[in-house]
């Protein structure tokens, strides 16, 4: 649900491997030709206690560039973290 927050604690592996999913992310800016305009949009992002924070932008609306690959990135990490919710 949009503006819904969950938080829960995972492992410093666990982390590493969700990070690892959008680490060809980190620090870059996702452009891309919005052609479905009522679509979803956000940002993800994660944090660690002393490190920055990252952040990567999906929009469902975007059919260009490397939206396909963002997509599936978030539906692995999706995946990964409602597993590690369920089994905390």
């Amino acid at each position: 649900q949009a503006g819904e927050v969950t938080r829960f604690t995972v492992s410093e592996a666990d982390f590493e491997q969700l990070r690892d999913i959008f680490r060809p992310y980190e620090g870059t800016r996702f452009e891309c030709q919005r052609v479905i305009t009522d679509g979803p949009y956000g940002d993800v992002t994660w944090s660690q206690e002393g490190h920055e924070d990252q952040q990567v932008r999906w929009d469902a609306g975007c059919v260009t560039g490397d939206a396909s690959d963002i997509f599936e990135r978030w539906d692995r990490a999706v995946a990964m973290l409602n597993a590690l919710r369920d089994a905390g």
